[in-house]
């Protein structure tokens, strides 16, 4: 990779999606330049452009990160199970307490709990897991949610609208989760809808906040990329102010309270072991009222963006495409 693609993957690691203007601006090219770097980028597998949806708005109400212990020889079998369930959109072999970390999604607690007590039970290879509740999520990826306790709402719920995908609608994301530079062409071909209506379509779900796009790296390629679950206890402050100070930090991709062993769950990814050392050793240890740490290494990200990182697919055609080139505009 050159410096340029350094500087353009990073940017989109933390800041996801942006056209190409924007990221000129931000590293001091030209617009042409960067658009020419892109498209190599996404030809050679190093990036990979995917819709990730508003987890609140879709009506996701039961977040949770559960730690897996395995039974010796039973690592990767166990893995490629849980890399197929749709709920669960991160996967990720781990150093420490746990072997396997998963972040999940359900609609209900009871679905939930279902998962956890009937389904992960039945998987061959787990020894045991330990699960801990999302219970007000703060940020998800690109994603912003109130402080409870200041704005009078519960996170889970504070802008849902009760928004209302149809099947259409579901159609378009479920496409665009595995690849956002589908072009329109192949959506409106695979769903059998006039190409007007499915570029409408996806500017109104962006500009009513329904997905974001966001950026995948390719893990083969930027192998030096540490990825990590932190879980803190809050002894003396709140644990929303806590939060509060760490929101702002672009390596943090999730941030909530949580119930069960710590008070915080964050995960993240940097760009070196030094980052993340910095991160815990120094941001984290100058927050008044944090009482302990703990850092969970994933030295293998198997899904992330509901993405299989095992299998890094390439980018669709090399027609006009509706994110990286035929851009779409947030309003």
């Amino acid at each position: 990779m050159t410096q340029v693609d350094k500087e353009i993957t990073n940017l989109l690691a933390l800041e996801g999606y942006q056209t190409s203007k924007y990221i000129a601006l931000k590293i001091r090219m030209s617009e042409r330049t960067v658009s020419r770097h892109l498209d190599e980028l996404i030809k050679q597998r190093t990036i990979k452009m995917v819709a990730v949806q508003n987890p609140v708005l879709c009506g996701f109400k039961a977040w949770s990160k559960i730690g897996i212990r395995i039974e010796p020889g039973y690592l990767e079998k166990v893995a490629q199970i849980l890399v197929k369930y749709p709920e669960v959109y991160f996967v990720a072999y781990s150093l420490g307490r746990f072997d396997i970390i998963i972040g999940t999604h359900f609609d209900t607690i009871n679905r939930l709990t279902h998962f956890m007590s009937n389904e992960l039970t039945s998987i061959e290879g787990i020894n045991s897991s330990e699960t801990l509740i999302l219970a007000s999520p703060r940020k998800y990826y690109s994603f912003r949610w109130p402080n409870p306790e200041t704005s009078g709402k519960n996170t889970i719920t504070a802008d849902n609208k009760n928004y209302l995908l149809d099947n259409l609608s579901r159609e378009i994301i479920e496409i665009m989760k595995s690849d956002a530079n589908i072009p329109i062409s192949t959506i409106s071909s695979k769903l059998g809808v006039n190409e007007k209506v499915i570029q409408k379509r996806i500017k109104r779900m962006l500009a009513d906040n329904i997905f974001t796009i966001q950026v995948v790296l390719n893990p083969k390629i930027l192998e030096n990329q540490v990825w990590a679950t932190i879980g803190i206890m809050v002894n003396k402050r709140d644990a929303q102010t806590v939060i509060d100070s760490i929101l702002n930090c672009t390596e943090i991709y999730l941030a909530s309270v949580s119930l069960g062993r710590f008070n915080v769950v964050t995960a993240g990814h940097f760009f070196n072991m030094d980052l993340l050392n910095e991160f815990v050793t120094h941001k984290l240890t100058s927050i008044d009222g944090i009482g302990s740490i703990e850092t969970f290494i994933h030295n293998k990200p198997l899904k992330y963006h509901n993405t299989p990182l095992f299998n890094f697919e390439s980018a669709t055609g090399t027609e006009k495409l509706p994110i990286s080139k035929k851009r779409i505009r947030k309003k």
